[in-house]
């Protein structure tokens, strides 16, 4: 598959307009794959659609607001030239490369458990190793990562969601019999019986049948199918023979450390926003001495405040922690203007290149975020993400607050950090406490 399928979906939005849509696959509630496919190229390309689950929501006509805003799209607009120029900006493998698009490749790839590292949105080996055991695995014999491939990897995403959900699927130009069944996890064999038409070739439109799954929640992640752990599709295509027609069910949620998939309750994110110094040296010390897992947390800070303590940003990365902006200055950014906004995160991006940290992937403050704010985070290709409440009393009440707030976002300001993260996590520990990333909770929403 080259760019014709992302460049497809992405041409359809010029039905668009910058007011609004009527355009039926994007109607509050839709459903299908023409959306799962949608969610995941605008993923793909930073404007931030969330997780692809093939319903259309807030945060989907969100990113297509954004997308037609910034390209104009209306039904006279040459948009192919447009979109190929933006596709070809994607630069996968340098380390520079952060923010939504990766935070989604990460994701898409933890589904099919080539990748086990943070949903954090920075490039590590981690996301290197997993990207180059998918291009082996979905049989891509081309040296390095290509657009092409990335556009394929939505692609494929959007397949599994509509397997999952048993919506009816039309093969696009380009589908191969192999690589839809390596993404379902079914043998090939199997897709070549429900789909004996053409023989191994699926013709275009034509539908794709495949057997029900068992009836299990689109959030679950499927394990990577184990005949593909060496010689990917070409050597499951050299077993078919001996492979049985039974279709293997998904597989149950893994549970990953802390986090969402640990089913344990209740979860929440903290962030800690532009904590003292002090502050930060109290929590690192209790999580270099913590018996057992380390709870992680998030720390949203200035730009300023990276370019003073790089040494403790760099210790609170390596024991695992997000690190996150709020700007440059520490003005809340809903007090300034788009512009002014912009050139905030503009400059919080510059301090982080500055120290030689990897660029944060998520913005957010103890403020209400505005419009402008989104805006001028989504240029950027950075996440804002909404908390769930802002705590600046005391740290008893951040406690409460992580404690009523399943899978929320607790901001706690100067007042309301813990003075002894020590009792502070054996506290959380005691009501069997499980802290969530924001890359988490950006995943799963």
């Amino acid at each position: 598959m080259s760019t014709g399928n992302l460049v497809a979906t992405i041409l359809s939005l010029a039905l668009l307009t910058p007011a609004g849509s009527t355009h039926p696959a994007l109607s509050a509630g839709g459903k299908g794959v023409v959306v799962a496919q949608l969610q995941a190229d605008l993923d793909l390309l930073g404007y931030d659609a969330g997780p692809v689950t093939g319903t259309v929501n807030g945060q989907t006509l969100n990113a297509v607001d954004q997308f037609v805003t910034q390209w104009g799209l209306g039904t006279h607009t040459k948009l192919s030239q447009q979109v190929v120029n933006v596709l070809d900006a994607i630069q996968p493998w340098p380390a520079s490369w952060h923010g939504t698009s990766l935070l989604a490749v990460q994701d898409w790839l933890s589904g099919w458990h080539l990748y086990q590292g943070p949903l954090s949105g920075q490039w590590n080996t981690a996301t290197r190793n997993a990207l180059e055991n998918f291009l082996h695995d979905a049989g891509i014999q081309n040296s390095g990562l290509s657009t092409a491939d990335l556009s394929l990897m939505a692609h494929l995403e959007a397949i599994r969601v509509a397997y999952l959900h048993h919506w009816t699927y039309h093969a696009q130009p380009g589908d191969q019999l192999a690589q839809i069944a390596w993404t379902i996890n079914m043998p090939i064999s199997t897709l070549q019986t429900l789909n004996p038409a053409h023989g191994s070739v699926l013709w275009i439109n034509e539908v794709v049948h495949w057997r029900k799954a068992a009836s299990s929640p689109v959030s679950q992640k499927k394990q990577r199918p184990p005949s593909q752990t060496s010689g990917g599709i070409k050597a499951s295509q050299g077993k078919a023979k001996s492979e049985t027609a039974k279709s293997p069910a998904v597989s149950s949620p893994t549970p990953v450390g802390t986090g969402v998939f640990s089913n344990i309750r209740p979860v929440a994110a903290l962030v800690l926003a532009n904590p003292s110094l002090a502050q930060i040296q109290s929590l690192i010390e209790v999580q270099s001495t913590w018996k057992g897992p380390i709870p992680l947390v998030d720390v949203a800070v200035s730009g300023q405040w990276a370019l003073l303590h790089p040494g403790w940003i760099k210790k609170l990365s390596q024991l695992g922690d997000e690190v996150d902006v709020t700007g440059y200055s520490g003005i809340a950014l809903n007090q300034l203007p788009k512009a002014a906004a912009t050139e905030e995160l503009n400059w919080a991006t510059q301090a982080f290149r500055i120290i030689g940290d990897p660029v944060p992937t998520f913005v957010v403050g103890p403020w209400v975020p505005s419009a402008a704010d989104k805006e001028a985070a989504a240029a950027l290709n950075f996440s804002l993400m909404t908390p769930t409440t802002v705590v600046s009393t005391s740290p008893s009440a951040c406690l409460n607050a992580l404690l009523h707030n399943p899978q929320g976002i607790v901001v706690a300001t100067s007042n309301a950090i813990p003075r002894s993260f020590q009792n502070f996590f054996e506290t959380l520990t005691g009501d069997h406490f499980s802290f969530l990333t924001l890359g988490q909770i950006w995943a799963q929403q």
